[in-house]
Parts: C-alpha cells; structure tokens; sequence
C-alpha cells in the first residue's frame, strides 16, 4: 500500500479527519479528485452520515488501486510524472467544467441530531432517501436527464438539489415540506416530536463538474449562499433569495412574502421571500394534527411485520454483497451492515412478542365504557386535561352547546375556565352523563397529549 494512504488511514482510525485528507491530497489521482472534494465538502458541512469513515476507507483502498494500476507518483514529487510499463495504458477520464445559471436546493432535517437511537436515526435516513425518490418519481425531478434536471443527493439528514428550473425545484421544495407535515412520526418512527424540514432556495451562476459527459456536481458561490439560507429558514418552512424569486414570480401556484433574514457566521442580512402555496394562509402554517386514535395492537403488529421484513430483505442484500465483495474492506463494511440489521431486527422481534403476549385491552372511543364517577385524583386530572385541550372558554362553550346539549352559562357562575370546568364535571357526574362527556371529549380532543394521558388512565 502507497506510505500516503497507509498514512491517511491511520488518521482515519484516530478520528483525524483534516489529517486523512492532507495525505490523501497528496496522492488522488485527477480523475478521483472530485470524489474526495465531495468527501471533504461533506465533512466541512458537518452532514457526515452515519457510514462516513467506512467510505473513507474504502475510498482509500480504490485509490491505492488506482495508484498502483497506473503506476502514478505522490503530487509532492515536483516532477509529477506518470511512469508505466504498461504498452496500453488505461484511458484517463476526462472532468470538465460548464459555468451556467442554476437553481440550488439546500434542506436539513431539524430534530434529527437529537434522535439518540441509531436504529430511529437509520429509519429517518431511508425515509429521506424515500421521500426524495418518491419526488423523483411524481416526474418533477429526473437525475442527470436529458433536459433540464441536474444532479440530486442526500447525505445524513440533508438534501441537496440542482435545477435549471427554478419553478420545479420551488415546487419539489413545497412537495418535501408536505410531506413532512403529512408524516405521523410517531407511527413510523416511535417519535414523540415531530421532524421538520428548513429549506433554502437560491439562484445563480454556478461551475456544473462533467465527468464523460454525466454531471457529478456543483460548486460556487450561488451553491454556498444556498447553503447559508437554509440554517437562517424558519422550521416547516421554504425561503429562497430575491434572486430566486424574481425568476420564480408570477409561475406555477406559488406566492411569497418579503423577509430579511440574518445568514450564519455573521454573512450579513438578505432580502428574502418565504414560499407559500397559493392556498395557503399567509400566516405562520399551523403544524397538522396527527391521528387522534391511537393505533390498536393488531395495527401496530402489522407494522412492525412490515418493518421486520423490509429488514430481511436489505439484510439479503448485503450479504449478497458481501459474497461479491472483491477487498476486505468492502466485505468488512457489509459485514457491519448485516450485523446492524440483526440487531433491528431482533429488537424488533422483540416488540413483537411483546405485543402478542399483551392481553387485549380497551381502546380509547366511542364505544368505550367510561366510568359515570370519578375519584378526586382522576376528576383533578380530567378538569386539567379539559383546561389543557380546550383553552379558552368559549372553545368549550361551543363543545358543550353541540354534543352535550349543556348551556355553560346556565350552568356555571364561575369567573374562569378552571371554575367552569369543574362546574361542568361535577354537574355531569350527577346527572349520569360523565361517561358520554368523557366519549364526546375523546372523540374531539383525543390528539391533546394531557387527555390522551388521562384517557389512558382509564383503561
């Protein structure tokens, strides 16, 4: 192995990332350069994903080969000549550079740093990775097409794309953020908090990197600002530069409002428009409501079902890979794969079982029999959990006047909501109508996370 890259791959072992690539800069070949660019614009981004230094080395190993295969000295030689023996050296690939106007798509995940769990981590991974492939798939992005689609990648909890149109990416950008919004996190990953996206959007001249006539990537100051709009974009929402949208006004189904903004890393202030959807309130989205019944054993045993197998199936995949792998440290790699996913899928497994061995319990609706009295502790926290879900009185006027047939104000002389609701409790206890008041409030309110506790309670 090249002293370099044995070298750089000690770095990589001690976590010495700059270290890894100072050594590699002295070695890769021109025709990989762009490969370790991305791997150093990556790093310096902070948006390594969870395989990075596996693909750091096994980048290293390529480049030995290729180092070996042409017979190709260290950069720091000040000759820099290519020796061979070889009658019929391989044909070098040839990189160009195109400058041209484009469209930049930055977007980041917020609230993925905070995932502890590397299995939840690696799910929202895939989801990502999903979501961008179903945008793909609706034809609004094709990668490296013909006409005037470019290049697209996800790294870590991060997206990047690049788009002659401005229309199409702003749209793509309003397409992530929806189907975000429309994701229940708590289904699919067990999350109690839901995952956002900020998204920036910018417009300029930029230098497109062709390797043999297929674009790689895209580099510049149009790229960069891209990158520091997204940081400064409120959560669940898309921002992109005046720029951006004097090209997009007026197409498509989108609308704007004004907004400076304050870029990282003390880079100044910027006129920016905040996008909307022509249906849209102009005021701040409200974030949608997930499913206010909680799912049932048997839905949640399908689920993990679903994920059991998915987890199968990308398990046989890489020990297929493993069975091909033609270096050491691609075996290796998918051996480390392969005993992650056992590990899923055994925790999973374990979910399972104990759904299955779960005695069948009440769900939380219409048809539930709820209790027609209540202890002190339990009407304390359903007067709390009734304050918590309805806020102000005229909400729970409203509630009462429509599915209870009570009149609040006949009822109750009380001065504030706390003196009303327990007014309200204790005249349904009486009467006989707690139960269908505590249905009524489920069915309304089920999502509240205070009276979902309090429902919960109950069964």
């Amino acid at each position: 192995m090249h002293p370099n890259i044995q070298q750089a791959l000690k770095h990589l072992q001690n976590a010495n990332l700059k270290g890894y690539f100072k050594e590699m800069d002295k070695v890769v070949p021109d025709s990989m350069r762009h490969t370790l660019d991305t791997h150093k614009g990556i790093f310096i981004a902070g948006q390594a994903p969870w395989d990075f230094h596996q693909k750091l080395e096994l980048f290293a190993e390529e480049v030995d080969k290729k180092l070996r295969e042409d017979l190709i000295k260290p950069k720091n030689n000040p000759k820099n000549q290519v020796q061979t023996n070889n009658p019929n050296p391989q044909t070098h690939t040839t990189m160009q550079t195109q400058r041209q106007s484009i469209a930049i798509l930055s977007a980041d995940m917020k609230g993925f740093s905070a995932i502890k769990s590397d299995k939840i981590k690696t799910e929202a991974y895939k989801f990502i990775y999903k979501l961008v492939e179903k945008v793909k798939e609706n034809d609004l992005f094709v990668l490296n097409s013909q006409n005037t689609h470019l290049v697209g990648n996800t790294w870590g909890d991060a997206i990047f794309l690049a788009d002659n149109s401005t229309l199409n990416l702003a749209k793509i950008a309003l397409k992530i953020r929806d189907e975000a919004r429309q994701t229940d996190w708590e289904y699919e990953l067990n999350l109690s908090e839901p995952i956002r996206f900020r998204i920036g959007l910018n417009f300029g001249e930029a230098e497109v990197l062709m390797e043999n006539g297929k674009i790689i990537n895209v580099i510049g100051g149009t790229v960069d600002l891209g990158a520091r709009i997204e940081p400064a974009t409120e959560v669940d929402a898309v921002f992109c530069s005046d720029k951006f949208w004097q090209m997009l006004e007026g197409k498509g189904n989108i609308k704007s409002i004004p907004k400076n903004i304050t870029l990282p890393k003390n880079a100044g202030e910027i006129k920016a428009h905040k996008l909307l959807w022509e249906w849209e309130h102009a005021e701040n989205n409200p974030t949608p409501q997930t499913n206010s019944m909680p799912l049932s054993t048997q839905e949640k045993i399908n689920k993990l079902h679903q994920k059991i197998q998915e987890a199968e199936e990308l398990k046989d995949e890489w020990e297929q890979k493993r069975m091909l792998a033609e270096n050491p440290t691609e075996r290796r790699r998918c051996e480390s794969e392969i005993l992650k996913l056992k590990k899923m899928i055994a925790e999973y497994e374990e979910e399972l079982e104990a759904l299955q061995n779960k005695p069948a319990s009440k769900t939380v609706g219409i048809n539930t029999e709820y209790p027609q009295t209540l202890s002190g502790k339990q009407k304390e926290a359903f007067c709390e959990a009734l304050i918590a879900a309805y806020l102000k009185e005229e909400a729970l006027e409203q509630f009462t006047s429509f599915k209870m047939d009570i009149q609040l104000n006949t009822l109750s002389a009380g001065k504030n909501l706390k003196s009303i609701v327990f007014d309200l409790v204790n005249y349904c206890e009486a009467n006989g109508t707690l139960a269908k008041l505590i249905e009524e409030v489920a069915q309304d309110k089920g999502n509240n996370p205070k009276l979902k506790k309090f429902l919960e309670s109950l069964i």
